[in-house]
């Protein structure tokens, strides 16, 4: 080997060293360090809502005050009385922070009453977070349990995992302890009606369909009940519900989505003012 193959070795294997020792400072930031120092920072759970036995999620986002953020860390609890844990899904940012892509060290781990997680962007530091607000970071969804009328949080915690994930963020090395806001999910009611029901006069006919483009276009009057104009069940009013309206009345096309022919509920709150039901 020549002098040029050995200061080529030592200076990749110098590399490593350097490399393995940032990603060893963020790690032992973010899973080790007991006494993060306050931050200007906020993470926050979002509020929600959905009718017992449905499915809503949240998101917790991250507004970020306190510069290049390498990495995060905490816990998410619940009550499991009210809720159930049903899914954790990356949130958009989180999902794209690392040069466009998922973060270079990802851990979502399920727990009794929560979730935890732990993210280092980019092992090399050649991704951070920037200074800015509402980062969406995760998106946990669960099932309601409660009543009707109730309501339970959902708190950013530092008591899940073995030992315990602190909730921190690591800014250019540092830990530091950002503000928490929980999140409210509230139990609601679910409004029964009939789908294609537009001008709620409870029939589905071409009267509806011209009811829901007038409402689009024309400054028409609001649907007493908008999600009976949400023809196909998509979650938003738009040219497809006339459409479709339309197709299933002369062209035998689709018939609408469920709650359809009769009335019900699909356990959601509905944009219903009032109900098209018999």
């Amino acid at each position: 080997m020549d002098r040029k193959d050995i200061f080529q070795e030592a200076h990749t294997s110098s590399r490593i060293g350097h490399d393995e020792m940032r990603l060893l400072t963020l790690l032992l930031a973010l899973f080790i360090f007991t006494g993060p120092l306050p931050g200007q920072s906020i993470l926050t759970v979002t509020d929600g809502s959905g009718a017992q036995g449905s499915s809503t999620s949240l998101s917790i986002l991250l507004d970020n005050g306190d510069g290049e953020v390498q990495g995060w860390s905490f816990g998410a609890c619940h009550d499991t009385a009210a809720l159930t844990l049903e899914t954790i899904e990356l949130g958009s940012t989180a999902a794209i922070v690392n040069n466009g892509d998922e973060p270079a060290f990802l851990a979502l781990n399920t727990e009794i009453g929560g979730f935890t997680m732990g993210v280092v962007i980019n092992l090399f530091g050649a991704a951070t977070l920037p200074l800015g607000a509402d980062y969406e970071l995760v998106r946990p969804s669960y099932q309601i349990l409660g009543a009707a009328g109730s309501s339970t949080t959902v708190d950013l915690c530092s008591t899940l995992g073995s030992p315990p994930v602190s909730i921190t963020i690591v800014v250019e090395g540092s830990s530091l302890a950002p503000a928490t806001e929980s999140g409210t999910m509230t139990t609601v009611t679910a409004v029964s009606f009939i789908r294609s029901d537009s001008n709620g006069d409870g029939y589905t006919d071409l009267a509806d369909g011209i009811w829901t483009l007038r409402y689009l276009f024309l400054g028409g009057v609001v649907p007493p009940c908008v999600d009976s104009a949400d023809f196909n069940g998509s979650g938003a009013v738009d040219t497809a519900d006339a459409v479709g309206t339309f197709l299933y009345l002369l062209l035998e096309g689709p018939a609408p989505s469920a709650p359809f022919p009769g009335c019900g509920n699909v356990g959601l709150p509905q944009d219903c003012a009032v109900s098209n039901c018999p």
